[in-house]
Protein backbone atom coordinates (compact mmCIF):
# COMPACT_ATOMS: atom_id res chain seq x y z
CA UNK A 1 0.00 0.00 0.00
CA UNK A 2 1.34 3.45 -0.96
CA UNK A 3 1.22 6.01 1.83
CA UNK A 4 2.04 9.72 1.95
CA UNK A 5 5.55 10.71 2.97
CA UNK A 6 6.05 12.58 6.28
CA UNK A 7 6.43 15.83 4.30
CA UNK A 8 3.12 15.21 2.50
CA UNK A 9 1.43 14.38 5.79
CA UNK A 10 2.72 17.66 7.27
CA UNK A 11 1.49 19.59 4.24
CA UNK A 12 -1.96 18.00 4.52
CA UNK A 13 -2.17 18.88 8.21
CA UNK A 14 -1.12 22.46 7.54
CA UNK A 15 -3.71 22.75 4.79
CA UNK A 16 -6.45 21.40 7.06
CA UNK A 17 -5.59 23.88 9.80
CA UNK A 18 -5.50 26.86 7.43
CA UNK A 19 -8.72 25.67 5.81
CA UNK A 20 -10.51 25.67 9.18
CA UNK A 21 -9.19 29.13 10.02
CA UNK A 22 -10.30 30.64 6.75
CA UNK A 23 -13.73 29.04 6.81
CA UNK A 24 -14.31 30.41 10.31
CA UNK A 25 -13.11 33.88 9.30
CA UNK A 26 -15.20 33.94 6.15
CA UNK A 27 -18.34 32.83 7.95
CA UNK A 28 -18.04 35.92 10.16
CA UNK A 29 -18.76 38.12 7.16
CA UNK A 30 -22.14 39.83 7.03
CA UNK A 31 -24.46 39.82 4.04
CA UNK A 32 -23.74 43.53 3.62
CA UNK A 33 -19.98 42.91 3.46
CA UNK A 34 -20.43 40.17 0.86
CA UNK A 35 -22.67 42.40 -1.25
CA UNK A 36 -20.23 45.31 -1.06
CA UNK A 37 -17.43 43.01 -2.23
CA UNK A 38 -19.58 41.72 -5.10
CA UNK A 39 -20.10 45.31 -6.23
CA UNK A 40 -16.35 45.91 -6.04
CA UNK A 41 -15.61 43.07 -8.44
CA UNK A 42 -17.66 44.89 -11.08
CA UNK A 43 -14.74 47.31 -11.38
CA UNK A 44 -11.77 45.16 -10.43
CA UNK A 45 -12.51 42.28 -12.85
CA UNK A 46 -12.61 44.47 -16.01
CA UNK A 47 -9.43 46.16 -14.77
CA UNK A 48 -7.80 42.73 -14.47
CA UNK A 49 -8.67 41.92 -18.09
CA UNK A 50 -7.02 45.18 -19.13
CA UNK A 51 -3.88 44.55 -17.06
CA UNK A 52 -3.44 41.06 -18.45
CA UNK A 53 -3.69 42.35 -22.02
CA UNK A 54 -6.89 40.44 -22.69
CA UNK A 55 -9.08 43.48 -23.14
CA UNK A 56 -10.43 44.61 -26.48
CA UNK A 57 -11.76 41.31 -27.83
CA UNK A 58 -14.42 38.73 -27.09
CA UNK A 59 -13.12 36.43 -24.37
CA UNK A 60 -13.92 32.94 -23.12
CA UNK A 61 -13.92 33.18 -19.32
CA UNK A 62 -14.54 30.32 -16.89
CA UNK A 63 -16.22 31.60 -13.75
CA UNK A 64 -17.88 29.88 -10.77
CA UNK A 65 -20.99 30.13 -8.61
CA UNK A 66 -20.20 31.40 -5.11
CA UNK A 67 -21.20 29.42 -2.02
CA UNK A 68 -20.99 29.97 1.74
CA UNK A 69 -19.88 33.63 1.70
CA UNK A 70 -17.42 32.95 -1.11
CA UNK A 71 -16.26 35.93 -3.16
CA UNK A 72 -19.21 36.48 -5.50
CA UNK A 73 -18.51 37.36 -9.13
CA UNK A 74 -22.07 37.09 -10.39
CA UNK A 75 -22.60 40.82 -10.88
CA UNK A 76 -19.23 41.27 -12.58
CA UNK A 77 -19.76 38.25 -14.83
CA UNK A 78 -23.24 39.41 -15.78
CA UNK A 79 -21.69 42.70 -16.85
CA UNK A 80 -19.08 40.89 -18.94
CA UNK A 81 -21.75 38.73 -20.57
CA UNK A 82 -23.75 41.86 -21.42
CA UNK A 83 -20.59 43.30 -22.99
CA UNK A 84 -20.39 40.30 -25.32
CA UNK A 85 -17.94 37.97 -23.57
CA UNK A 86 -18.58 34.22 -23.30
CA UNK A 87 -18.96 33.17 -19.65
CA UNK A 88 -18.78 29.52 -18.61
CA UNK A 89 -19.81 27.87 -15.35
CA UNK A 90 -18.67 24.52 -13.95
CA UNK A 91 -20.58 21.46 -12.80
CA UNK A 92 -19.32 18.28 -11.16
CA UNK A 93 -19.79 15.12 -13.23
CA UNK A 94 -19.35 11.76 -11.54
CA UNK A 95 -18.59 10.84 -7.96
CA UNK A 96 -15.54 9.89 -5.92
CA UNK A 97 -12.15 9.67 -7.61
CA UNK A 98 -13.82 9.79 -11.04
CA UNK A 99 -15.51 13.14 -10.40
CA UNK A 100 -14.46 15.96 -12.69
CA UNK A 101 -15.45 19.48 -13.69
CA UNK A 102 -17.43 20.06 -16.86
CA UNK A 103 -18.56 23.44 -18.15
CA UNK A 104 -21.50 25.09 -19.87
CA UNK A 105 -21.75 28.48 -21.54
CA UNK A 106 -24.15 31.06 -20.18
CA UNK A 107 -26.73 31.58 -22.96
CA UNK A 108 -26.72 35.05 -24.49
CA UNK A 109 -29.13 37.41 -22.75
CA UNK A 110 -30.00 35.01 -19.91
CA UNK A 111 -29.46 36.16 -16.29
CA UNK A 112 -27.05 33.95 -14.37
CA UNK A 113 -29.60 33.24 -11.62
CA UNK A 114 -32.02 31.89 -14.24
CA UNK A 115 -29.39 29.60 -15.77
CA UNK A 116 -27.82 27.96 -12.71
CA UNK A 117 -29.61 25.49 -10.44
CA UNK A 118 -28.71 23.66 -7.20
CA UNK A 119 -26.27 20.85 -7.89
CA UNK A 120 -23.42 18.85 -6.39
CA UNK A 121 -22.34 19.83 -2.83
CA UNK A 122 -25.14 22.41 -2.79
CA UNK A 123 -23.34 24.60 -5.34
CA UNK A 124 -25.38 26.07 -8.19
CA UNK A 125 -24.51 24.52 -11.55
CA UNK A 126 -25.60 24.70 -15.18
CA UNK A 127 -28.32 22.21 -16.11
CA UNK A 128 -26.94 18.88 -17.31
CA UNK A 129 -28.39 19.30 -20.80
CA UNK A 130 -26.08 22.29 -21.31
CA UNK A 131 -22.82 20.57 -20.32
CA UNK A 132 -20.18 20.64 -23.04
CA UNK A 133 -18.50 17.45 -24.22
CA UNK A 134 -15.29 19.31 -25.04
CA UNK A 135 -13.78 22.28 -23.25
CA UNK A 136 -13.19 25.50 -25.15
CA UNK A 137 -9.78 27.17 -25.07
CA UNK A 138 -10.37 29.47 -22.12
CA UNK A 139 -8.67 32.86 -22.11
CA UNK A 140 -9.02 33.10 -18.33
CA UNK A 141 -10.14 30.85 -15.51
CA UNK A 142 -11.39 32.52 -12.33
CA UNK A 143 -10.68 30.20 -9.42
CA UNK A 144 -12.29 30.35 -5.99
CA UNK A 145 -10.20 29.47 -2.96
CA UNK A 146 -10.02 29.59 0.81
CA UNK A 147 -6.51 31.08 0.97
CA UNK A 148 -3.80 32.36 -1.37
CA UNK A 149 -0.30 33.75 -1.05
CA UNK A 150 1.51 36.31 -3.19
CA UNK A 151 3.38 33.57 -5.02
CA UNK A 152 0.02 32.36 -6.34
CA UNK A 153 -0.31 29.22 -4.23
CA UNK A 154 -3.96 28.37 -3.66
CA UNK A 155 -5.81 26.45 -0.96
CA UNK A 156 -9.13 24.98 -2.04
CA UNK A 157 -11.54 22.56 -0.38
CA UNK A 158 -9.21 19.62 -0.91
CA UNK A 159 -11.08 17.80 -3.67
CA UNK A 160 -8.54 18.85 -6.36
CA UNK A 161 -11.19 19.44 -9.03
CA UNK A 162 -9.39 22.46 -10.44
CA UNK A 163 -5.92 20.91 -10.23
CA UNK A 164 -7.12 17.93 -12.29
CA UNK A 165 -8.83 20.26 -14.74
CA UNK A 166 -5.72 22.40 -15.21
CA UNK A 167 -3.51 19.35 -15.64
CA UNK A 168 -5.74 18.23 -18.53
CA UNK A 169 -5.56 21.49 -20.51
CA UNK A 170 -3.28 21.59 -23.52
CA UNK A 171 -3.25 25.39 -23.63
CA UNK A 172 -2.80 27.16 -20.29
CA UNK A 173 -5.11 30.16 -19.82
CA UNK A 174 -4.50 33.06 -17.49
CA UNK A 175 -5.38 31.90 -13.97
CA UNK A 176 -6.83 34.35 -11.47
CA UNK A 177 -7.55 33.46 -7.86
CA UNK A 178 -10.57 35.33 -6.50
CA UNK A 179 -10.80 36.19 -2.82
CA UNK A 180 -11.20 38.79 -0.11
CA UNK A 181 -8.09 40.65 1.11
CA UNK A 182 -7.92 38.70 4.38
CA UNK A 183 -7.63 35.46 2.41
CA UNK A 184 -4.18 36.48 1.14
CA UNK A 185 -1.88 35.14 3.84
CA UNK A 186 1.45 36.84 4.69
CA UNK A 187 3.39 33.58 4.62
CA UNK A 188 3.25 30.70 2.15
CA UNK A 189 0.19 28.56 1.56
CA UNK A 190 1.27 24.89 1.96
CA UNK A 191 1.35 23.24 -1.44
CA UNK A 192 2.18 19.97 -3.17
CA UNK A 193 3.74 19.42 -6.61
CA UNK A 194 0.29 18.68 -8.05
CA UNK A 195 -1.11 22.04 -6.89
CA UNK A 196 -1.35 24.67 -9.63
CA UNK A 197 -0.48 28.27 -8.69
CA UNK A 198 -2.42 31.19 -10.13
CA UNK A 199 -1.01 34.12 -12.13
CA UNK A 200 -3.08 36.85 -10.51
CA UNK A 201 -5.08 37.49 -7.37
CA UNK A 202 -8.33 39.39 -7.77
CA UNK A 203 -9.86 41.17 -4.78
CA UNK A 204 -12.74 43.68 -4.81
CA UNK A 205 -10.36 46.65 -4.66
CA UNK A 206 -7.37 45.54 -6.69
CA UNK A 207 -5.46 43.02 -8.79
CA UNK A 208 -2.17 41.51 -7.63
CA UNK A 209 0.33 39.96 -10.02
CA UNK A 210 1.88 36.89 -8.39
CA UNK A 211 5.64 36.40 -8.14
CA UNK A 212 6.78 34.49 -11.19
CA UNK A 213 9.87 32.91 -9.62
CA UNK A 214 7.64 30.48 -7.72
CA UNK A 215 5.85 29.21 -10.82
CA UNK A 216 6.06 25.60 -11.90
Amino acid sequence: MITDSPAQDTCSLQKAQLRRQMIARREQMTAEECQLAAEGFRSSLPELLFKTGLGGRRLRIAAYAAMRQEADLSLACQDLAAAGHDIYFPAVRGRGAAAQLVFAKLPDGLPINQFLQPGCFGVCEPPEASWMTELPHFDMILLPGLAFDRQGNRLGWGRAFYDRLLASLQVKPCLAGVCYPFQIVPDSVPSKPTDFPVDWLLIPEDQIHCNSFMKK
